[in-house]
């Protein structure tokens, strides 16, 4: 398992814990070497992409989608527009979208699945998830 999170303290956890074989705070720090990019059968974000502003959006889903060999497992808050949300008292640091839509409509895939976790039931926020599969062809 490889990780990409910005969060120093989550990215030492994972080390320190053998979660990860490695950690970077970013994509352009894991594939710093474009003759061997990091990639993998399933490349998957959880919270992560709201907290991306809409201008570096489209740039963090390439990496994600070139990073992938074949799944794109993407679970965050959705909403049927964008919509920025005030989060811990900061403004422009999380974004509701319909992140369904937008995998779809940039990239060549095939919806496999979706659901919803829902705050009452699973103790974590209300999320949508969506699993992707590369289409070939």
């Amino acid at each position: 398992i490889f990780a990409i999170e910005p969060n120093l303290g989550a990215r030492n956890s994972l080390i320190e814990n053998q979660i990860a074989h490695a950690a970077w705070a970013s994509f352009p720090e894991a594939n710093a070497n474009p003759e061997k990019p990091i990639r993998a059968d399933l490349v998957f974000t959880f919270g992560c992409l709201i907290h991306v502003p809409p201008a570096g959006l489209p740039e963090i889903m390439r990496n994600i989608y070139n990073s992938s060999n074949r799944y794109i497992l993407s679970a965050e808050y959705f909403a049927p527009d964008e919509e920025m949300i005030t989060y811990r008292g900061q403004v422009d640091a999380l974004w509701r979208r319909d992140y369904g839509s937008l995998w779809i409509d940039s990239y060549p895939l095939k919806l496999v699945s979706y659901g919803f976790y829902w705050k009452p039931i699973t103790d974590l926020d209300n999320v949508t998830w969506w699993l992707f599969r590369k289409n070939y062809g």
